[in-house]
């Protein structure tokens, strides 16, 4: 397509060189602040080889493809840290600049046909799981067995051994495990959940294993079983009521034990049925097709409840300014959320809560790559995963993380309108490495 500001026209053959896996060697990222996912750099080019970072460097040799990056946000591939899997959507994601993904929550067979759709799709989203994790019976989310969502599976029995249910979820390839303690308050309902035994023998009996457990919860006296009773990060931030002294507790004792947050704030703004269409917007929303598009106006409730969310962005506030590790995570496919648009939404919200530019940038790149993934997922450095976001405009202006003008995945450019040069070479090496669909484990 022709373009006012001069850019040209690219042929088919160009896109094909420029997407093609096995002809992808030597990408530059030309220009441009590159955030490397801890430090900045100004005036240097990013260079990736044979899918991994080569490095950042004021020079740089031939290339087999260079992307003009002048004016724009250099940055490692965005991480959701909180999502959960269906068929189709880590194939999807990178086209969002999404490049790697933590499961929350899916059963055997589901992340059975997402390795499937991994291993066909070769430039699909890295992802793990946290597999079905721990919830007792008549708890939350077993009502969505019920709803057809996902085959039966197993819940704790309060009298059976602990540690054997945690091995076993293990043995099913959970990476880390995630503890379910949804009292049922935002949705008026009541529901069982774990008691602080259980959770502490379940956070005991995974850490012998070296796996992290998260829990879930979205009222502050959940929140504050889980975080004396060892849990390594809160899946959700918390709706505090009015008044709520155990929110300003819970907030102290987060930071105090060292535990990370990944707030989820498009999904508890969609549950309190408030909505941001505004945020929703630039190149990633027209990307979005129309079935998507219609999902993200779909709220978790009908009647809006803007006190709580106030409440809700206020501890969150309170949480980064008491130095509290955040993660950006949207609960993808929850009612309202979109899987891989949706995060550019949360970065949006989390910067609305007053998080200073690095931070915000951390949350959704090296934070969750170094806690849930190895291969320096989430950061430029030498010898981690080529996987790149080229963001138009400057980020000290504003972040808009909507205006995406380039993705690459492993050294391979998954799209991009920035200006191009596609050069052959001398001698054709070998392919770039291809992302891992597997299943992994926790560092």
């Amino acid at each position: 397509m022709d373009r006012s500001d001069g850019r040209a026209r690219r042929t088919s053959d160009e896109r094909r060189a420029l997407t093609d896996p096995s002809r992808r060697c030597r990408v530059r990222v030309a220009g441009g602040s590159i955030f490397d996912g801890t430090r900045w750099h100004q005036d240097r080019d990013l260079v990736i080889e044979n899918g991994l970072v080569a490095g950042i460097t004021a020079t740089a040799s031939r290339c087999d493809v260079q992307l003009d990056a002048r004016g724009c946000l250099v940055v490692p591939g965005f991480v959701d840290a909180h999502m959960h899997l269906f068929p189709g959507f880590v194939s999807r994601l990178p086209a969002f600049g999404v490049t790697a993904a933590v499961d929350m929550f899916s059963t055997p067979n589901v992340l059975d046909a997402v390795r499937r759709e991994s291993v066909h799709h070769p430039l699909s989203a890295r992802w793990m799981s946290a597999g079905v994790g721990v919830s007792v019976e008549g708890g939350h989310p077993r009502q969505l067995i019920g709803q057809g969502m996902y085959e039966a599976f197993p819940s704790l029995d309060p009298a059976g051994s602990v540690a054997e249910f945690v091995d076993a979820r293990i043995d099913e390839g959970s990476a880390f495990l995630k503890v379910f303690l949804e009292a049922g308050r935002v949705a008026g309902q009541v529901l069982p959940v774990p008691d602080a035994d259980i959770v502490r023998a379940v956070c005991q009996a995974a850490h012998r294993r070296g796996l992290r457990v998260i829990a879930h919860v979205t009222d502050a006296a959940g929140g504050l079983v889980a975080v004396r009773n060892g849990v390594d990060g809160l899946a959700h931030a918390v709706i505090p009521g009015p008044d709520d002294a155990a929110a300003e507790e819970l907030v102290r004792e987060i930071a105090e034990r060292g535990v990370f947050v990944i707030p989820t704030l498009v999904a508890i703004s969609s549950a309190l049925g408030i909505g941001h269409g505004e945020l929703f917007a630039g190149t990633v929303a027209r990307r979005v097709n129309q079935a998507w598009t219609a999902h993200a106006r779909h709220l978790g409730r009908t009647t809006a409840d803007p006190a709580a969310w106030e409440r809700t962005q206020r501890f969150v506030a309170e949480l980064a300014c008491a130095g509290v590790q955040l993660l950006a995570g949207t609960d993808a496919a929850f009612p309202g959320v979109v899987p891989g648009a949706s995060l550019h939404v949360e970065v949006a919200l989390l910067q609305s809560c007053g998080l200073p530019l690095d931070d915000v940038l951390t949350a959704v790149t090296s934070a969750p790559g170094s806690l849930f993934f190895t291969d320096g997922v989430g950061r430029l450095v030498p010898g981690g995963v080529g996987d790149v976001v080229v963001i138009d405009g400057d980020p000290q202006d504003q972040l808009q993380t909507q205006r995406l003008r380039a993705v690459v995945m492993a050294g391979a450019v998954v799209t991009s309108d920035l200006d191009a040069a596609v050069e052959e070479p001398a001698e054709r090496a070998s392919p770039v490495t291809a992302p891992s669909p597997i299943f992994r484990r926790s560092p």
